[in-house]
């Protein structure tokens, strides 16, 4: 067996010798004891190498590292096949059961499990996932649902697992790095010019910025370029309205008091329900800006996650 030894941090392996083998874990790297444990269980470099994303001469260079540490032979390495010598046997036995606790503590499911917290900002939330999510928990099979409007990457990975969020859809720079995360795109984003549903429409881009206008204060400064490709001599403009709620701006544009630029396609409910008019004509493409959904990397793959994309993109489609 394999014991600890206090106080010096050793691991005692009580193998055929007559002297317990020890091993010092301050001098042992965990990926010699992982590199080891992985090839003895499945007996071959080769499948090793594939499990741990790493070349088989990394295994066998990290093996012979823990042979030469320990002093003694782990495989025997005598013809074609992978043989382990009575030390590497006994030491498997117990690397193996030490490493299914460890997974079996990684795997465990939380205690609420079946819950997909999501985050965003308040326009998103309250106007498409909020009056769509019917459809979406049929498309999520069921799945509870708990909306946060917070769009904070370090909610992903909060101290507290009952205020994690497990994935967040958000906008930023199309090429985003988020460090130790993935930031999946959903789809490119533009500034579309809207007005209210009973507004004249303008006839010219100076037109429009003779209306009484709505700013959004946010990351890019979308009139400055609205303004730069569409009407590059008329002064920058006075605001009736600025605000950092862009649903608020939206209401007081489907109200007819201000017009304003909308980011496409999260205003597409209100454009296919008339609570607004686009001028498409005059729409911009924002090139450096995407919709994401950014999650841990723990998870990847996450049936409810890809669900939760799919489902998005088929609504702003």
């Amino acid at each position: 067996m394999i014991a600890w030894v206090a106080p010096t941090r050793a691991l005692r392996l009580d193998c055929c010798r007559n002297k317990p083998l020890e091993i010092d874990i301050r001098k042992v790297p965990l990926t010699w004891l992982q590199a080891f444990e992985t090839a003895g269980r499945l007996g071959s470099f080769k499948d090793a190498s594939a499990e741990l994303s790493v070349s088989p001469s990394n295994i066998s260079h990290q093996i012979r590292n823990l042979e030469s540490h320990l002093g003694v032979p782990l495989f025997s390495r005598s013809g074609r096949n992978l043989q382990l010598t009575d030390e590497g046997d006994k030491l498997l036995v117990e690397l193996t059961a030490g490493f299914e606790i460890v997974r079996q503590a990684l795997a465990r499911p939380r205690p609420d499990d079946d819950v997909l917290r999501i985050g965003t900002f308040p326009f998103l939330a309250n106007e498409i996932l909020t009056p769509r999510m019917a459809t979406l928990q049929r498309a999520l099979a069921g799945r509870e649902i708990r909306l946060h409007t917070q769009n904070d990457v370090t909610w992903l990975t909060h101290a507290k697992p009952d205020q994690r969020l497990d994935v967040i859809i958000r906008y930023g720079n199309s090429d985003a790095r988020f460090p130790g995360l993935i930031a999946e795109p959903l789809t490119k984003l533009k500034l579309v010019p809207v007005i209210g549903p009973d507004m004249a429409e303008p006839q010219t881009p100076s037109d429009f910025l003779q209306l009484p206008l709505a700013r959004v204060i946010g990351p890019f400064a979308g009139w400055d370029r609205w303004r730069a490709a569409h009407a590059p001599q008329y002064p920058p403009p006075e605001f009736a309205l600025q605000t950092d709620s862009y649903h608020a701006a939206m209401l007081a544009v489907s109200r007819g008091e201000v017009a304003c630029l909308a980011v496409a396609p999260y205003i597409k409910p209100w454009l296919d329900e008339a609570r607004l008019q686009a001028l498409s004509r005059w729409e911009l493409p924002i090139t450096d800006q995407c919709a994401y959904l950014v999650y841990a990397r723990h998870n990847q793959g996450h049936r409810d996650i890809v669900q939760l994309a799919d489902w998005l993109r088929d609504q702003w489609a």
